[in-house]
């Protein structure tokens, strides 16, 4: 089995940045931090294992990022509802739990 990299549609920008995520439909957001994104979906560290398959609205959180190239802008997110693509652990489960998610855009569901 290949990496997750090698199941990407469209590019990913790897800039980092805060975001806030909740279950679809609740108001209950987390802070996590962004690893990459692009038009097709994102990733992002955060401190709670979340079973692929749950949907999730995510958003950017504070200052956008500056870029240079119009095409980084693509997928940024602002708002968007997302499915959970998978979910690796990252730190020691004990002392420092920490996941790793992916997360694929829905069709339809766009910035707000």
């Amino acid at each position: 089995m290949g990496s997750t990299d090698d199941r990407r549609s469209c590019q990913r920008h790897d800039v980092p940045g805060a975001i806030r995520w909740a279950f679809f439909n609740t108001n209950g957001y987390s802070q996590a931090e962004m690893v990459d994104y692009g038009k097709g979906g994102l990733s992002f560290q955060t401190r709670v294992f979340i079973k692929p398959g749950t949907n999730l609205t995510i958003k950017g959180e504070g200052k956008e990022p500056v870029f240079y190239r119009p095409e980084a802008w693509e997928g940024f997110p602002t708002v968007k509802v997302a499915e959970v693509k998978w979910c690796l652990p990252e730190g020691d489960s004990e002392t420092d739990p920490r996941y790793k998610v992916g997360v694929r855009y829905h069709p339809g569901y766009y910035d707000g």
